[in-house]
């Protein structure tokens, strides 16, 4: 497991809000005051101090197909463990300063283990069934034969332990930052999941 800071100045991000307490309440002014406050002092601003990386898990993503899910803050840190031969796939946690706001993961599935193992079925369907989305989640699978990775299977008659190769691999997504529009965060996992499931694709030894 590895961890990351990758923060470098970028763009800005806008938040407008009242005057606060030193307990972070909103505390009322006169009408007058508070329009004289909007005119001369404007909108507090949050920035984003980071710059979006074009990689994620050493996996190539156009940065501006993160930026919804990546909200202002100071530093971006990237947590990674990968291991395309391993069963456990690849497991990667984006986080502005303290908190978590992407993950990925993903695993290699037999045949028999893909329906269960696969967590967005009532999503939207993309492409035949290969993709699905949500308003914060986005899932992928694709057929990827790989014999090196063995997988549990029922056992056998007599009881002994029993393996398959793994046929398929899966790729799951959470946002954990709420979007203030969900119809336009659903259309931005759609832009994101297609590219990065293929580029995933061209890191895995399939045969």
């Amino acid at each position: 497991m590895t961890m990351v800071s990758i923060s470098r100045k970028t763009r800005t991000t806008t938040r407008c809000g009242g005057p606060k307490n030193d307990r972070g309440l909103r505390f009322g002014v006169p009408a007058a005051v508070a329009l004289t406050l909007t005119l001369t002092a404007g909108c507090s601003e949050a920035k984003r101090e980071y710059q979006l990386p074009d990689d994620i898990c050493k996996i190539p993503v156009a940065a501006e197909r993160m930026e919804p899910f990546l909200p202002a803050g100071k530093n971006l840190y990237e947590s990674d463990w990968t291991n395309h031969e391993d069963s456990d796939g690849m497991y990667c946690v984006l986080s502005v300063d303290d908190n978590e706001e992407l993950k990925f993961s993903s695993s290699w599935a037999s045949h028999r283990s893909l329906e269960p193992r696969f967590g967005i079925g009532r999503g939207t369907r993309l492409l035949g069934g290969e993709y699905y989305t949500g308003t914060r989640r986005a899932s992928a699978y694709f057929p990827c034969s790989n014999p090196k990775v063995r997988l549990d299977a029922p056992r056998t008659k007599d009881g002994k332990r029993r393996t398959v190769p793994a046929e398929y691999y899966i790729i799951e997504v959470r946002s954990l930052h709420h979007p203030k529009d969900e119809a336009e965060s659903e259309k931005a996992m759609k832009r994101f999941i297609v590219p990065f499931a293929k580029a995933v694709k061209k890191k895995l030894p399939c045969r």
